[in-house]
């Protein structure tokens, strides 16, 4: 059985790494019901990859800017 990369399994540590924030944000979002779906196995905590990447693009801002027009610099 080949591994689905977007299945990936990765704890709160590998999830705080690779979005340079602290563990301790991600588990202030689980416990506000805030954060992606995750999978517990007793005191282990999984986050699916693909769950983490799903959260992350909806909390994509794009920029605006006034009069909808292009920004000269």
């Amino acid at each position: 059985m080949l591994i689905n990369p977007e299945n990936t399994l990765i704890d709160t540590n590998a999830v705080a790494t690779l979005t340079k924030t602290s563990k301790s944000f991600w588990e202030r979002l689980r416990r506000e019901g805030l954060g992606p779906a995750y999978i517990r196995m007793g005191r282990i905590v999984l986050y699916r990859m693909s769950d983490v990447e799903e959260f992350l693009a909806a909390h994509v801002v794009e920029p605006v800017t006034k009069g909808g027009g292009d920004v000269d610099w």
